[in-house]
């Protein structure tokens, strides 16, 4: 059994993850700032410690006696009147935290948008970094704190860079399908990558116990599809028609940033280290799984 500590485990990965950890028979600790949010948890047998990751003190001896943190937090593209994003503050926080003798492992969840668009190509975790909007210059501020705090602190960290989640919590593009209110911007041929919520919390604790330290890993779904046949397979499941296709040079200013970049990103590294088997390892699949939760129309 091992002793983890989850930042942001009460979210909708979190929570995932904490319950599979017990499942697992792990110990699990989850910092948050408003315990009844962690009352499930902890009648489960999770640990709860109130803590805010946005004040350093607050969380100060939450990582003691882990071998493993795990950090799945959100917020990363708000933005002070500074101009500073408060999600840096808080990952330094909690990388101060976690750099202890005891650490075997650090894992944070970024996000895919580093690799920007790349029609027609499969991307491994070598592809250069082509930054192509505010998520991607993001997820790449935060990867380099890691990279040089973790040098600077000797923490052994582990990057996830994880593609669009689909969880019943977040099907709000599945219902505007339904209602006829939802529109793909672009051609509808760009690969998009995605994961199951599910795999994706089984995927941080494999990073955690398999990853290799200084690595990224991308995740992704084992068989992919384009935007258009992706959101024409859950049209035709719903019985709706298929949403319509909004051309680039078709788009407004207000929309062009909201155009689909193709990144058809490979799980092989992932697969191959980590030992990860998805639970649903199909765009197809993922889409079964989401419909399945939807309340009637």
């Amino acid at each position: 059994m091992a002793q983890f500590v989850v930042y942001g485990g009460t979210g909708i990965t979190g929570k995932r993850i904490v319950r599979r950890l017990l499942e697992q028979g792990h110990a699990a600790r989850v910092v948050t700032r408003d315990r009844q949010k962690g009352a499930a948890l902890a009648e489960a047998g999770a640990e709860i410690v109130e803590g805010d990751i946005n004040d350093r003190e607050s969380i100060r001896g939450s990582a003691a006696g882990c071998q493993y943190a795990l950090h799945c937090t959100s917020g990363m593209l708000q933005v002070a009147e500074d101009g500073s994003r408060p999600y840096a503050a808080s990952l330094r926080n909690i990388l101060e935290e976690v750099a202890r003798p005891e650490l075997e492992k650090y894992v944070w969840t970024g996000t895919t948008a580093v690799y920007g668009d790349r029609p027609g190509e499969v991307i491994d975790e070598s592809a250069p970094i082509n930054v192509m909007n505010a998520m991607g210059a993001a997820t790449r501020e935060m990867e380099e704190i890691i990279e040089h705090v973790g040098r600077e602190r000797g923490i052994p960290w582990v990057i996830l860079r994880v593609p669009g989640i689909a969880a019943p919590e977040r099907a709000t593009l599945w219902l505007l399908v339904r209602e006829g209110r939802f529109a793909i911007f672009g051609n509808g041929e760009a690969v998009t990558p995605m994961i199951h919520v599910d795999d994706l919390a089984e995927a941080c604790i494999l990073a955690a116990l398999r990853g290799t330290p200084g690595s990224y890993y991308n995740l992704n779904s084992d068989e992919v599809m384009t935007t258009r046949e992706f959101w024409a397979y859950s049209a035709e499941r719903m019985g709706v028609a298929p949403p319509p296709v909004i051309p680039e040079d078709a788009l407004s200013e207000q929309q062009r940033p909201l155009r689909i970049l193709a990144m058809n990103v490979s799980n092989a590294k992932a697969k191959r280290e980590l030992g990860l088997t998805l639970r649903y390892p199909s765009h197809r699949a993922i889409a079964d799984a989401i419909l399945a939760t939807l309340p009637p129309a």
